[in-house]
């Protein structure tokens, strides 16, 4: 039988993420199906009100262990070693960036709209909207910037730490 070998914290660190990705991805679903609940009767509200708690409890359930794996090393350890640097956590800045100049687009063009005409819904609603926006983006985003591009070599980190 093979023996795990423990995860270095850069992969630790770039799982983490990665699963705070589909964490956020998720959040942005339920926040559109709030959005949804004031369009449609009450028993499909109801239904779809369940759906999002049960979504936003396995947001939570993926990313608490590991989140709470950090901490305790960064208060055992009291070492910078867990700082993200690597081609996911780019990705991940990339994707918070590109995230947060949508959200500012879409608020000003948000802004425009309302000022010419009233607006059709309440406020809870176009902030519910924004937010599911740009947090589907965001995860979109980091998972577009982390693909496998066709033609490139996936790298062997394994051989290199035996140099």
């Amino acid at each position: 039988m093979a023996d795990k070998q423990p995860l270095s914290s850069a992969q630790f660190m770039d799982r983490l993420m990665r699963r705070i990705a589909v964490a956020v991805f998720l959040i942005s679903v339920c926040l559109a199906a709030t959005v949804v609940m004031e369009y449609v009767s009450d028993p499909l509200a109801d239904s779809i009100h369940t759906g999002t708690l049960v979504l936003a409890m396995v947001a939570v359930i993926l990313v608490l262990p590991m989140f709470l794996r950090t901490i305790l090393f960064k208060i055992r350890n009291r070492s910078s070693k867990f700082q993200p640097d690597s081609f996911v956590a780019d990705a991940y800045r990339q994707a918070a960036e590109r995230s947060f100049g949508l959200t500012f687009i879409f608020l000003a063009l948000l802004d425009l709209w309302a000022n010419n005409e009233p607006a059709p819904f309440s406020a809870s609603i176009a902030i519910n909207a924004t937010l599911s926006l740009s947090l589907a983006f965001f995860s979109l985003s980091f998972f577009y910037l982390i693909r496998p591009v066709a033609g490139e070599e996936d790298d062997d980190f394994d051989t290199e730490q035996d140099a």
